[in-house]
């Protein structure tokens, strides 16, 4: 069993567990400069930002995972590469949507 698990670590087509996480940080960043360039308190921001892209990405990741429960690891892997990329669509839209309404 762990051989099992360490060869889906290494499976360059799925995405790390960590992923949302990475997600909150750039969502962070995002937030941060944004509210950095319109002269908002950057650290609420930033703290907003990052649970926005967190709660987001382990909404989707786990919904992902829960869709494909009865299939193969490629199916879990390409669903998990589905939700990353939808999350990173939402928070880059929340994140050009207010944006454009601060300045």
């Amino acid at each position: 069993m762990l051989a099992k698990s360490a060869m889906y670590m290494n499976d360059p087509l799925t995405p790390h567990p960590l992923w949302p996480f990475i997600l909150a940080l750039a969502a962070a960043v995002g937030f941060g400069l944004l509210a950095f360039r319109s002269r908002r308190n950057w650290v609420a921001w930033s703290l907003g930002g990052a649970a926005f892209g967190l709660v987001t990405a382990t909404f989707a990741s786990g919904l992902a995972n829960a869709a494909a429960v009865p299939y193969t690891q490629a199916v879990r892997t390409s669903h998990q590469l589905i939700a990353a990329a939808v999350t990173i669509v939402i928070v880059g839209v929340t994140v050009l949507i207010l944006s454009r309404d601060s300045t």
